[in-house]
């Protein structure tokens, strides 16, 4: 016959044996290489000609933050063939230099009756050089960049592409296979 004293050993015994399976799962999962899908979105609209802007990032990783043009050395530089990402839980750098070349060849849509410009190009960047939860990060993405504005018009009457944008709205946007 069972006592009440062995039903609550093996009870306890029961507790103690899941809560360490648990645990020992949760390590496991802890450093566990993670992979899968992300899906980035990045806001030029504020300021096109700044070296930073803010980013996020949905899917195997759910983080945001802000993404810095660098150059290889690691120098901010608006013209950075790379970007330092800086997110909450880690960073990593981005190497757009084949984005670039996309971006560097493309012609915007001008409509020369009201001075409005769009464009929008599409090309491929590489992840690497992660720190904290994105340590040994790797993985190619699919971007897109797209910008859009009115420019003024120059004491001729003409769309003058050389000044400052009177209005101007852009994004970066990218999908693709990571691992972390």
């Amino acid at each position: 016959m069972l006592t009440k004293g062995f039903i609550a050993a093996a009870i306890v015994s029961a507790l103690i044996a899941t809560l360490l399976l648990v645990d020992n799962v949760s390590i496991a999962g802890a450093s566990a290489t993670s992979n899968g899908i992300i899906h980035f979105y990045s806001d030029q609209s504020n300021d096109i000609t700044g070296a930073t802007g803010p980013i996020v990032i949905t899917g195997v990783i759910g983080d945001y933050g802000t993404a810095t043009s660098i150059d290889k050395n690691g120098t901010v530089n608006v013209n950075g063939n790379y970007e330092k990402v800086a997110l909450k839980k880690g960073t990593f750098i981005i190497n757009s230099v084949a984005l670039d070349k996309s971006t560097s060849n493309a012609q915007p849509t001008i409509n020369s009756s009201n001075c409005s410009v769009s464009e929008s190009v599409s090309g491929s960047v590489s992840l690497f050089d992660g720190t904290g939860a994105y340590a040994g990060i790797k993985g190619t993405l699919s971007v897109e960049v797209t910008f859009a504005g009115i420019i003024p018009t120059s004491k001729n009457g003409k769309c003058n592409g050389n000044a400052q944008p009177l209005g101007v709205f852009g994004t970066i946007t990218g999908l693709g296979q990571v691992t972390f």
